[in-house]
């Protein structure tokens, strides 16, 4: 059945593709004291003056690039494992980064991958936007090559950073502290676009209009959030601790609801003790039943494969029982009845616990 949603009309939605495709699920990943990338383009307004900012903060040096169209930069003073990259691609079908890296440097391991990006939308509203990448709800495509419309793999989602919750709570404090909170609108965005690539990832955004791309403020707060946030200036107060596999969390996915995930973004600023993954928009739930099934699960092992936890068929294997909780927040008024229950039944006869209000995350 296909699932009847309440649609919000929304610039940003990505477009369906018709394709159809089937790739191997990447490994769990290990995320502690791997390689960060903060990646830049000289294609992107944005994203040079992002890179600029936190150039400007001083004590980055340039190092050998990977190839001979990129630039890196190091803090030989701050954590090690912490690198900025420029390319000269836009980002969107720039696939495989990580293996490009990993070719150059290979005794190191990628912890994650943060893209400085430009954010656009119809509304022209100036804005701060994180999210996850991938295409959930879209029709597979059997060719191997198979891109979607925005770059990735239909129906594929690259693992969500973990990074994102405490980020965003950091980037709200830092937009007041700078006195923007009545310029700039904070907002998570759900999982949308490529590249494709296999390691945790998020996006950073400035938005909505050119002439907000190259505002110095919003790259500023931006520099400042990343700074505390990866602890590059190596100060006692920097440096936000990513939960480490083996500790109890409880991460959410969301399902339904706009593209700017009010019902999320009002989750993750009530509580403290929340991780997020993907988040799927109604519009990954309006095709096929095979697709929007397919989307669900495959945000949901994205998810776990980013928080390092294993699949539900391995744990039913192994007979044992996660401390950490992976729970898909619905947002219950953009689902009608039928569909809303076609859901939570999909979801039950998985072993995914599913949840409507905050209070039902205890």
């Amino acid at each position: 059945m296909r699932l009847s949603v309440t649609t919000p009309s929304v610039a940003a939605q990505p477009h369906s593709t018709t394709n159809r495709s089937a790739f191997p699920a990447a490994t769990a990943l290990h995320r502690a004291s791997g390689t960060i990338l903060l990646l830049a383009t000289t294609e992107d307004k944005a994203s040079v003056n992002m890179l600029q900012a936190l150039l400007a903060r001083g004590g980055w040096e340039e190092i050998t690039p990977v190839d001979a169209s990129s630039r890196v930069w190091h803090r030989p003073d701050g954590p090690q494992n912490v690198f900025m990259w420029q390319i000269t691609q836009g980002f969107l079908r720039a696939d495989w980064l990580d293996k490009a890296w990993l070719t150059a440097h290979p005794s190191q391991r990628i912890q994650e991958m943060i893209f400085l990006s430009r954010h656009a939308a119809a509304s022209g509203r100036p804005s701060l936007t994180i999210h996850p990448i991938g295409n959930p709800g879209q029709p597979f495509a059997p060719q191997e090559e198979a891109r979607g419309e925005h770059g990735g793999i239909p129906g594929r989602c690259v693992p969500p950073s973990p990074r994102m919750a405490p980020l965003f709570r950091q980037l709200h404090g830092a937009v007041q502290d700078a006195g923007l909170a009545g310029t700039f609108e904070v907002t998570l965005e759900a999982t949308h676009h490529g590249p494709w690539h296999m390691h945790p990832t998020m996006f950073v955004e400035i938005g909505s209009k050119e002439e907000d791309w190259g505002r110095e403020d919003a790259a500023h707060v931006w520099a400042d959030v990343l700074d505390k946030n990866l602890g590059l200036s190596a100060t006692e107060e920097n440096g936000v601790s990513i939960p480490a596999a083996e500790e109890p969390k409880l991460v959410i996915v969301g399902a339904g609801g706009g593209h700017y995930t009010p019902k999320m973004n009002d989750l993750l600023r009530h509580r403290e003790d929340v991780l997020v993954g993907h988040i799927l928009a109604s519009y990954c739930f309006t095709g096929s039943e095979e697709d929007w099934k397919r989307g669900i699960d495959e945000a949901i092992q994205a998810t776990r494969r980013a928080y390092s936890l294993p699949s539900e068929n391995e744990e039913e294997e192994d007979g044992g029982k996660e401390e950490t909780r992976v729970c898909v927040y619905i947002d219950k008024k953009a689902f009608k009845s039928a569909p809303r229950q076609a859901l939570v039944q999909y979801l039950e006869s998985r072993g995914i616990q599913c949840a409507f209000k905050e209070n039902d995350l205890n």
